[in-house]
């Protein structure tokens, strides 16, 4: 017997791809870093701050996404029609399509919140810092602690 167009790896629904899509940014590490020895901090703020603008720009997608995404309530006359088939899709649709829209919300405030935290980082660290560079200059100039 000869394979429908349709047997494969298509997930279970007709025009779904085989597989999930790439993600086309790749996590950076310094070119030849290896693990200090010890307990040793390792603090790149170049590398930290690109975390930031990738977590920035994923919370930007994501919510753009969620704003883009159908709101049911609000759509009047549904775009499937109102037949029993439009309704049956419709009963199946709205409540799954109303999660996604919720999910792309939270994931964005989620993504904000993770870049929110690492500015904090940067900047607790940039602070202690000073405040340590200040005392060693204090303490070498004056003999004071």
């Amino acid at each position: 017997m000869p394979l429908s167009p349709l047997d494969g790896p298509t997930g279970g629904y007709r025009n779904a791809p085989p597989s999930a899509p790439g993600v086309s940014a790749t996590p950076g590490a310094p070119e030849g870093w290896t693990r200090p020895a010890g307990d040793v901090l390792v603090y790149d703020e170049g590398e930290l701050q690109r975390a930031v603008t990738l977590f920035q720009a994923a919370a930007d997608t994501g919510a753009e996404a969620a704003r883009m995404a159908p709101k049911n309530a609000d759509q009047g006359l549904p775009p499937w029609g109102s037949d029993p088939l439009g309704k049956a899709f419709g009963g199946q649709y709205k409540e799954p399509a109303d999660q996604l829209g919720a999910a792309l919300d939270q994931l964005a405030g989620l993504f904000h919140g993770v870049s929110d935290q690492l500015n904090a980082i940067t900047r607790q660290f940039n602070e202690t810092e000073a405040g340590n560079i200040e005392l060693v200059r204090r303490t070498a100039f004056d003999g004071r602690d």
